[in-house]
């Protein structure tokens, strides 16, 4: 969801000047991937539950309309859905290796391509305890 947050936000500050394509090449994502990550974060922020519901990323946004469309014209399903979450618990799940930390009090001696061998994605898990 945090990615969500943060591509809705460089979104909505987009000059004249600018191109959400050329912001998006500049941070290294592709703007599809970008922008399925703001569908997300529209979902989730709509419905929290969709977050543990035990769906994966991948299905929710090939289903996006007719989980949206589902969830707004069943009534009492979209209600459930609307809950917030009680109590969410962020477990880290993150190791850093030797190469992955810096060596150096500067980044200008940091060998830039050592960054695609690590993987910098979220690491951990939401849930939800009743």
């Amino acid at each position: 969801m945090e990615r969500g947050w943060m591509y809705v936000q460089l979104k909505a500050r987009i000059t004249a000047d600018e191109s959400w394509i050329d912001i998006c090449k500049e941070l290294g994502v592709c703007s599809r991937t970008a922008n399925r990550y703001i569908t997300f974060f529209d979902m989730s922020s709509m419905y929290p539950r969709i977050i543990i519901c035990g769906i994966n990323f991948e299905t929710l946004m090939y289903y996006k309309n007719e989980i949206t469309s589902a969830l707004f014209n069943n009534w009492e399903l979209g209600v459930r859905f609307r809950v917030p979450l009680r109590n969410v618990e962020i477990r880290g799940n993150i190791q850093f290796d030797g190469e992955a930390l810096p060596r150096h009090d500067t980044d200008d001696e940091e060998d830039v391509s050592a960054d695609a061998e690590n993987d910098w994605n979220a690491g951990w898990d939401i849930v939800d305890k009743m």
